[in-house]
Parts: C-alpha cells; structure tokens; sequence
C-alpha cells in the first residue's frame, strides 16, 4: 500500500508541474425540483495516467492530502472550473458549479484572495461557484473552519457541508456553522424508498435545515 500510495504521489506531482492533459473535471447536474432545471452542478476531478491507469479520487486525494500538497490539487480544480465557466456562459449556459475543498484548504488564507483575483481577471461574479466541505474534516478545527467559512460566504460565495449526518457531534455545532446548503450522506438516500427509518431521519434533518 505504502508502494502504490508514494507511485501516486510522484506521477500526481508531475502531472501538476507539467500538465499532460491526464486530469479533468466532470460536472455532474444537480436538478432543481422547484423550477425543474438544472441550476448548478458539481465538479468533479477525475485523474486518468498513462502508468497507472484510472486512479480513483477517493485514494490520490487522500494521498495529496496525507503529502501536504491537496493545495495544489485544489488550485488545479478552480482553476479549470473558472475557465470552463466562462466557455459555458459564451454558450448561454449559467451554472454554479460546487468545487469541493479539504479542511487544509479552508485553514490556507490565500484560498479565497487566489480565487477572487482569478474571477476579477476572468470578468466573472462569484455566484458562479460555490464550495462544499465534508463534515467529518470540519470537527477538527471547529473553530478556525467557522472563521474561513464565514470569509468565504462574507465574499458572496454559498457553503455546503458534505455527507451530513454522518460526524459525531451535527446537531450540537449545526447552529454555528455559517452553511448554506446540507448535503445529506448518500448512506441515509440510497435505499430511501424502501425504509421508513431513513425517510423519517431525511424529514428531520430538512425541517432542521430550514429552522
């Protein structure tokens, strides 16, 4: 494992210094049910190298996280996602589209001031993106993440928590995080129409979210 993780690490880190084209990002539709459109979607990184083949976004950001470099990961994906944007708006496609960030991300002050200036040299507002952050990475470091989050959305951008419902304290710090958006952990969705638990637990948790 330990062999396969540093394989990873190399070939990501080249592929960032000296882009080959291996890294790319899907959008992937959320459908607004009020209006019955899609009104945003999320970015997705997928990473497709010539030596290892398809390497799921699960283990190499877990890697480039664990390595200290998840930065530049991140970089790379608003980056492009702020040039995809643009092409999307010159074809009468507008979209906000969700990037997802690590706790690392969040804590590294000059996230927001690097994007910022990216969407001023881009001519874009910044209701083009938004940003979603697993809920088990923001427990860690309550405190300062509240802080980030709340520069962020002070900024004009909208937060989402990730696979809510799945961290040990949601009900307790729920009130104190300046969030936008639950996202609900596919655990409680995927057998949604068979258990009347997880239907009764989704409930809560939307009544809870608009309270």
């Amino acid at each position: 494992i330990q062999e396969k993780s540093e394989s990873w690490n190399s070939e990501l880190k080249k592929e960032l210094s000296n882009t080959q084209g291996e890294l790319a990002l899907f959008y992937q539709p959320k459908l607004d049910l009020t209006h019955k459109k899609v009104s945003s979607v999320e970015a997705l990184i997928r990473w497709n190298n010539a030596k290892l083949g398809f390497v799921s976004p699960e283990d190499f950001i877990e890697v480039a996280e664990h390595a200290g470099f998840i930065g530049e990961v991140t970089a790379w994906v608003y980056q492009q996602a702020i040039h995809d944007i643009q092409s999307f708006r010159a074809q009468g496609i507008e979209v906000n589209v969700a990037i997802n960030i690590s706790a690392q991300d969040v804590m590294n002050p000059e996230l927001l001031p690097n994007i910022m200036s990216l969407l001023h040299a881009y001519e874009l507002p910044t209701c083009v993106l938004s940003f979603e952050m697993t809920e088990g990475h923001l427990v860690k470091d309550l405190g300062k993440a509240i802080q980030q989050l709340a520069l962020m959305r002070e900024a004009g951008f909208k937060i989402a928590i990730d696979d809510f419902g799945t961290g040990y304290s949601s009900l307790s710090y729920l009130s104190r995080l300046p969030a936008d958006i639950l996202k609900i952990d596919k655990s409680f969705i995927l057998k949604l129409n068979e258990l009347a638990s997880d239907q009764n637990i989704v409930k809560s948790v939307i009544q809870l979210g608009h309270q």
